[in-house]
């Protein structure tokens, strides 16, 4: 897998983190779920971050 490959399914692991966790939950919202939900967003936006930022260090790099 190259760096390109990497960085998208990391951006996709991402988006699939952020919609599980906007997802309705059919019994209700307890404190539990609420802990959880913010857990995939913190980690969802640290890995879009590091890809983020691994893409834009690459496209720098490719470009000089």
């Amino acid at each position: 897998m190259d760096h390109r490959e990497h960085i998208q399914r990391a951006l996709a692991l991402s988006g699939g983190l952020l919609t599980l966790a906007d997802q309705e939950k059919l019994d209700g919202e307890d404190d539990g779920c609420l802990v959880l939900d913010g857990i995939l967003r913190d980690c969802a936006y640290k890995i879009r971050g590091a890809a983020e930022r691994l893409h834009n260090q690459t496209t720098k790099v490719e470009k000089e």
